[in-house]
């Protein structure tokens, strides 16, 4: 499994839901919440692999959503 990273700045408090998500071996796509201490907290989603891209909503500022897709596993 992959691991997100929620790296805090200060004064800010961050949570993601869901935490973790299980996909098909075909692959598919899926929503994280992201939910913030404050509106003014500023957030960035990255994919540290290369068969899971960020689709939707990269970056934000208070609470949002971040769109991704998992390509299938063809090993």
């Amino acid at each position: 499994g992959q691991t997100f990273t929620v790296t805090q700045a200060d004064g800010c408090g961050y949570s993601i839901d869901p935490a973790a998500a299980n996909v098909a071996a075909g692959g598919g796509t899926g929503n994280v919440a992201v939910t913030t201490s404050d509106a003014g907290c500023q957030w960035v989603a990255t994919s540290n692999t290369l068969w899971i891209t960020i689709t939707s909503g990269a970056t934000g500022t208070g609470n949002g959503t971040v769109g991704y897709s998992v390509a299938a596993n063809t090993g």
